[in-house]
């Protein structure tokens, strides 16, 4: 059973959005319809809270880019963006929702960065994404999407540690701009790297067969 993640595809981070990632637009027909390849298709949206510690708006006289300490620990700061309940946290137009089994909610704690779509940084909010992937038997996971805060990477990196056999859609992926130690690190921990068009043209027709 193989299961296709889609992570933070988000009105802000598209082209007119409030932290446009390039090329994160032109993912919304790829994974519409690799969608289709797989059992079980699960979207992942990061939905902070306006009292988010990263938004350098809730920082007196902080400016997006910059970075400041924050509990003894550095902090990048950031446009407000993404959250809750706000056109810019929600999929962006186009994506076809109806298609995806189960969506799941990351960055919700004020207090905590994101991390992966697992857990944020402290291990402390998990989304609930292990348990379900267990739950339908899922083998392997195919990732996809935009990489904020290396949050594709992350999410590869525990698929991994929890035993899943973890695959990264290459060309399904915005703002991955990763050294090649980072990739070589994580090819050797198991990480293996896909095509789309490997998924489209060897997949058979495209027939989901996992529901929810």
């Amino acid at each position: 059973m193989k299961a296709l993640l889609v992570l933070n595809l988000q009105n802000d981070f598209s082209a007119f959005g409030n932290m446009p990632i390039p090329g994160t637009d032109e993912l919304v027909p790829l994974a519409n319809r690799l969608q289709l390849y797989f059992d079980v298709a699960i979207a992942v949206q990061i939905c902070y809270p306006a009292s988010h510690k990263s938004f350098a708006a809730n920082h007196l006289f902080r400016q997006p880019g910059k970075t400041m300490m924050i509990n003894g620990k550095e902090q990048l700061l950031a446009a407000i963006h993404c959250v809750h309940d706000s056109f810019g946290a929600n999929f962006i137009n186009g994506l076809a929702i109806g298609t995806i089994h189960k969506t799941f909610s990351v960055g919700t704690d004020a207090a905590a960065n994101i991390y992966s779509a697992f857990a944020d940084e402290a291990l402390q909010h998990p989304s609930g994404l292990s348990e379900i992937l267990k739950d339908k038997a899922i083998k392997s996971v195919y990732i996809m999407g935009v990489n904020v805060g290396d949050m594709l990477l992350n999410t590869a990196s525990t698929a991994i540690d929890l035993g899943f056999e973890t695959f990264l859609i290459k060309d399904a992926c915005s703002g991955l701009d990763i050294s090649p130690d980072f990739f070589e690190n994580l090819n050797l921990k198991g990480l293996q790297l896909i095509e789309s068009k490997t998924i489209e043209n060897n997949w058979g027709n495209g027939q989901k067969v996992g529901y929810f």
